[in-house]
Order: structure tokens, then sequence, then C-alpha cells
């Protein structure tokens, strides 16, 4: 049911000994990791398995089928009260609740789930961005999707006879969905190009005011984008220019501070010098280690 998705091997070996199980024996799920690595079309196969329902049937079509997404902020008692009515009813049938975004539910909303959990009327899968609490987590299975290889990745995307930007594939990190957003995004292509451009031709100022660093100039600041986009950007950024102007420890922790300031090209290039002197060092940066370093190198008069 998998075959013709681009996952992780150890994910699609995971999915299969779940449904290996059996519908009859199959514990609640959470399928957490990354966004864009699969979870939702692989929750809607699983959803179509355990209510043994052909896969072209749509799921909001069936009766013992019900999904809770909400795209606010956190999913709060009073988003749930079609879900307690859904549950309440007794049914010979097998259910399936799917919950997206369950990363958002409040503590309360978890905790009111428990019951549930444990009476096993309905199968319930979660999709996870970040953890869960505990006390879910302890009752269901679950699969953590690990990002895909970048080879396979852009194979399978040129065998589906799509155009594939190798630095599209590197920004997104192995997550088959955000490649598939970037890769529509021609905004994002044309971002790419520039940034591309500006490193080939050592064009510091050019790539700075590209991330809008330069306060001056900053027409293709990084705030247009998704902030999926932007993480998608800087990850490019430390992966192909890692040990040339901006550092990838640069690009990676301090970039987000750099951008609080007005910081000029010529500054941004001595904090990254700095900053690679002092990697052997330090492992970790944090804000204040920023702004020390650049308290020091201001009294120190380099900048």
């Amino acid at each position: 049911m998998f075959e013709k998705l681009i996952l992780n091997p150890y994910v699609k070996n995971a999915l299969k000994q779940y449904m290996d199980k059996g519908q009859k024996n199959a514990q609640h799920l959470i399928l957490s990791g990354l966004q864009g690595t699969g979870k939702r079309t692989c929750a809607d196969i699983l959803a179509h398995f355990l209510l043994d329902i052909r896969l072209d049937k749509p799921l909001h079509s069936c009766a013992d089928f019900f999904c809770l997404d909400c795209d606010q902020a956190s999913i709060k008692l009073s988003d749930t009260e079609d879900l307690k009515d859904f549950i309440s009813y007794s049914s010979t049938v097998r259910r399936v609740v799917l919950i997206d975004n369950a990363n958002q539910m409040t503590s309360n909303v978890a905790n009111s789930l428990l019951k549930e959990l444990e009476d096993g009327q309905c199968v319930f899968i979660f999709i996870a961005h970040k953890p869960l609490i505990r006390t879910v987590c302890s009752r269901c299975f679950e699969i953590c999707f690990l990002p895909v290889n970048e080879d396979d990745m852009a194979q399978f995307f040129m065998e589906q006879g799509d155009f594939v930007s190798l630095e599209v594939v590197t920004a997104s990190n192995g997550c088959p969905g955000l490649f598939r957003q970037l890769n529509a995004d021609d905004a994002f292509i044309s971002m790419t190009a520039r940034m591309i451009k500006a490193l080939n031709q050592q064009k510091h100022a050019d790539l700075l005011s590209t991330f809008g660093l330069l306060k001056e100039k900053d027409e293709y600041a990084l705030e247009a984008f998704s902030p999926a986009a932007r993480l998608a950007i800087v990850r490019l950024l430390e992966a192909i220019y890692a040990d040339q102007y901006l550092h990838k420890l640069v690009g990676n922790v301090l970039l987000p501070y750099m951008t609080e300031l007005p910081v000029s090209a010529t500054q941004a290039y001595q904090i990254s010098k700095q900053a690679r002197n002092i990697r052997a060092k330090k492992l970790l940066y944090t804000k204040h280690d920023f702004l020390e370093l650049l308290f020091q190198m201001m009294k120190e008069g380099e900048l």
C-alpha cells in the first residue's frame, strides 16, 4: 500500500509491522516527525486499512471515520465537541479517529482522551510534528518519520517526470512534501537562483541583501516566505557555503541574531571570521554569546 510513496526505509518497515498485526489487534498510533515527510498521506492509507475500505473511497464519506484538523494555534476542549459526540455513540464496527497537528492539543484535551484510549472503542491516529505528552505516548505505538535520503528523493521525483532542482532537494532536508511545496514556488526558485549566483560570484553584499541583513537593501528579504521556506533557505546556505564567506555556524545559529541588528556586509564578514575562530572552543552559541562577541569586537575597534 506504500510502494508508490517515497519514504525512509525504516518508516516503511515500521508501517508494515503495524499492519501485519491485523485490523483486530491494531493499536493507537502516533505518526511523528518533521513536516513534509508523508505522515498525513500514510495516516489516510492506514485509516482505509483499519476501516477495511477501498483506497479510492473518500474517508469523509465513511460514517465510522472522524478527523479533527485544527488550523488554530491550539486545539482546545471547545474544539472537540463533535469528536466527543462521535465517540459517544455505540457501534459494533471499528471506528477510526484521526487527529492532525496533535501536538497543538492543550493538556486538558490530551488528558480528556486518556479514557477513550484505554477503552479502545476507537482507534486513534495522531499526527504530531512535536512530542506529545507522555501519558498519550505510553498508550500508543509510535512511528517516527525520518527524512528520506536526498539521492533517493531526487531519483524518485525525476522518475515521476518532475523537474528536479538539486538545490531544492538539499533545502528540503529529506522531506518530500516540503520539496513538492518549494519546487512549485516560483518565488522560492528565484530566491535560490539569486543566492547561488551571489555565492558563485562572491558578491557578499548581494547575498546579505537576499537574507535581509542589509537593512537598506532588503527587497529580497526572507519575510516574504513561509517559516518552512525560510528554514529551507538557511539550510541550503549552510550546506553549500559552509566553508566560505558565512560559516556554517553563522548560517545555522547566528543568522537569526544578525537579522535583529543593522549589520553591514563588512561587519557580518568580521563576525563570521570571529565565529570561525571560536568554533573549536564552543559547540553551542546562545544569543548572549553573540552579543558578547559583538561587544568585544566593538571595543577592539573592529566594527
